[in-house]
């Protein structure tokens, strides 16, 4: 075998497990549900980024939940800051 067919060999198996990836990945998706804290790490991500306010959640360090929570800024969601539960 030379190096082209080796080469086009490697590509196809590549895109294979792309592909078989991808699929696992949106059944994945459509079958399961967030953790009972997926939530809490979503909005005290979004909450650190448009308030600078840490309080929110000290439990574990904020970059991870900074991270995920990076696309809500695109959606603007309301956050209630001026309700007294804040």
């Amino acid at each position: 075998m030379d190096y082209i067919s080796k080469t086009k060999m490697t590509t196809k198996l590549a895109i294979l497990a792309l592909v078989a990836m991808a699929a696992l990945q949106v059944t994945s998706v459509l079958n399961d549900s967030q953790t009972y804290d997926e939530g809490v790490y979503l909005a005290s991500g979004y909450s650190y980024l448009t308030t600078g306010d840490f309080h929110l959640n000290r439990e574990h360090p904020p970059l991870g939940k900074l991270l995920v929570a990076l696309p809500l800024l695109a959606l603007h969601p309301a956050l209630p800051v001026e309700d007294s539960s804040w």
